[in-house]
């Protein structure tokens, strides 16, 4: 990757205020030039390159030939903004967020940990995701539970970015204060059995209710995780589970990848990845898994969400890509 340096008046990018990045203003800047492998993506180049996946608005600010953010393709040269006048575009250390995380409960006495007697190996407790990471990586439901959808922005917005107010439609009137989630929704088929999964749940940001008058309810988005757009559905907003595990299992559950995050065909390090068994399946939050591609591991992964009948895990490595239908098992040593 060849480096250059690029000098220019920018304006201040609609999604870096979202992720505290660095304001960008009239100064000089060093790239890299990133050639586009197979299967990977703007959140996945972001956390390779800048060490933070909600960093890739800057990278598309930069590359004005990606119209489609989901969109990239092997052999694509993407221009990255790794230096500021001589110093690393890192994001801007954040306030703690009270809400982030709850305290971890304390094992009752009489509770023994789980262990490797139980198909369970303890390991060192490793769970890098952050109570946003979890927001934005998505998930399969079996049933929808739409609530309303986005009709339009309030004013000219060809984007629509944290701060802006929106126009919703809504089922059951709203109430100010009310969340939801809004998301881009898909059927997903289990690509073993070829039967219906659900539908695949992709977050786009949340917005909340300001407003009421006949006929509109207006509401202001309050955080975005990728492009929020007219027609969006609106979901019942919940929390995430922030009990952090105690402990890092790698359970003796075989299953097979579901879909991709972005309905992408293939998936690599750092890309969100929907299995198809859940916590009924004995799955948790913290589990390891690995990938298979005939005998070997071709990835490492690690749940984030267990939902009953399907799981979110974001890929913490990998040698290969990963396609629907491959088979994962508990990470072995």
């Amino acid at each position: 990757m060849r480096k250059f340096f690029y000098a220019g008046a920018a304006a201040a990018f609609f999604c870096l205020a979202v992720f505290s990045a660095p304001q960008l203003h009239a100064q000089s800047y060093e790239y890299i030039q990133h050639k586009a492998a197979k299967g990977e993506t703007l959140w996945g180049i972001a956390g390779s390159e800048l060490k933070d996946s909600f960093q890739w608005p800057l990278i598309w600010k930069e590359n004005p030939q990606i119209k489609n953010p989901d969109r990239i393709y092997p052999g694509q040269t993407i221009k990255v903004p790794v230096k500021q006048l001589g110093q690393e575009v890192v994001p801007a250390p954040q306030a703690p967020q009270a809400e982030a995380r709850q305290p971890e409960k304390a094992p009752a006495p009489e509770k023994k940990p789980e262990t490797a007697a139980q198909g369970v190996a303890p390991a060192k407790v490793d769970f890098p995701y952050t109570r946003k990471d979890i927001f934005a990586a998505g998930f399969v439901a079996r049933k929808l539970d739409i609530l309303g959808r986005v009709e339009a922005p309030v004013g000219f917005r060809q984007v629509i970015t944290k701060g802006d107010d929106v126009y919703l439609s809504t089922k059951a009137p709203a109430k100010e204060g009310d969340k939801f989630f809004v998301a881009g929704t898909q059927k997903v088929d289990n690509p073993v059995t070829g039967k219906r999964a659900g539908y695949l749940v992709e977050p786009h940001g949340i917005v909340e209710v300001t407003e009421l008058a006949p006929g509109k309810t207006r509401a202001t988005v309050i955080l975005v995780f990728s492009r929020l757009q007219k027609g969006d559905v609106l979901l019942p907003y919940e929390d995430p589970d922030l009990n952090m595990p105690t402990v890092i299992r790698r359970p003796d559950i075989t299953g097979h990848v579901l879909a991709i995050k972005g309905a992408m065909p293939e998936g690599a390090q750092f890309d969100a990845i929907y299995l198809d068994k859940g916590s009924n399946d004995g799955l948790k939050v913290g589990d390891m898994l690995e990938t298979l591609r005939g005998p070997d591991r071709n990835a490492v992964l690690q749940i984030v969400i267990a939902r009953k009948n399907s799981a979110t895990a974001y890929v913490r490595s990998s040698n290969s890509s990963i396609s629907p239908g491959d088979m994962f098992t508990g990470l072995k040593k």
